[in-house]
């Protein structure tokens, strides 16, 4: 998994904008590692996190309290009912 570069990465957004991100994925492949998160637009680990859960048998106490950070209200640390309502609203994309 390759680790992109930060000026790289703002330098091919303030060119090609939104499609920057396709260049992103171009360059550094679908899953890569950009400011200490993994970032992934390979259909198959999308699907596997959404909608298997795989990710979720087996939370850990930590997980709340990541769930509450700044940007990581969605779906990933979601559980019950929001997760639910978000995850069938996510279903017709699959």
């Amino acid at each position: 998994m390759l680790t992109t570069n930060a000026h790289h990465v703002r330098l091919l957004l303030r060119r090609h904008g939104v499609r920057g991100y396709t260049e992103i994925a171009k360059t550094y492949g679908k899953t890569f590692r950009h400011g200490g998160l993994m970032v992934t637009c390979d259909p198959a680990i999308v699907r596997m996190l959404l909608m298997d859960r795989v990710h979720a048998e087996r939370r850990p106490p930590v997980h709340r309290l990541m769930g509450r950070l700044p940007g990581a209200d969605g779906v990933l640390f979601m559980d019950g009912e929001p997760w639910l309502t978000r995850t069938r609203a996510l279903m017709p994309v699959f």
